[in-house]
């Protein structure tokens, strides 16, 4: 599966694709608003994730346990959060996708018309299980590959899009580099 060369992010979470016709305005602005809501809460939950796990080294070095305690009780309650809301409503299938800040391509079963436009939603993060919601246009949908143009991105849903693109692009690199075998 290839989509376009920069920075992009491979994965394999929950996604599901609507077709849809024109979509209102206000239906638009009310996306981009809780896509930047979703992309900044992703942001704060890995960033509290990995520093978590740095503090957790000091704080056991020292001694600090009141606080390891704290911590430990916020993220049972945010994982407690996020399995209250997959009750309400549960995750569409996980599909193989590539997310690029103008472009996505996933693995789809069923053939898509170029031009088609449609909207994607993408569960980028487990523990914020809001999805992404992404109006597209399909570019083209060839052996089960549909590659699609993302619409009507506002200034800042684009741009917390090209910080969690980077910031995985940033996670890869290292990983890779940790483990190059």
């Amino acid at each position: 599966m290839t989509n376009s060369p920069g920075i992009e992010h491979h994965a394999y979470l929950p996604l599901a694709w609507q077709d849809t016709n024109a979509l209102p305005p206000q239906q638009i602005a009310d996306w981009m608003r809780d896509n930047v809501i979703a992309l900044q809460a992703i942001d704060a939950v890995e960033s509290h994730t990995s520093q978590a796990h740095d503090r957790e080294s000091e704080r056991a070095a020292s001694g600090d346990h009141n606080t390891l305690r704290l911590e430990a009780k916020v993220d049972l309650l945010l994982q407690w959060i996020g399995k209250l809301l997959l009750a309400q409503q549960p995750l569409p299938p996980a599909t193989e996708f590539i997310l690029g800040p103008e472009v996505v391509a996933w693995k789809c079963p069923i053939v898509l018309k170029a031009g088609s436009q449609g909207v994607l939603s993408l569960y980028l993060a487990p523990k914020v299980p809001t999805p992404l919601m992404l109006p597209v246009e399909v570019i083209s949908c060839i052996d089960g590959q549909a590659r699609a143009k993302l619409l009507h991105l506002t200034a800042d849903a684009q741009d917390w899009l090209d910080r969690t693109l980077f910031r995985y692009h940033r996670r890869a690199l290292q990983a890779r580099s940790q483990n190059p075998h």
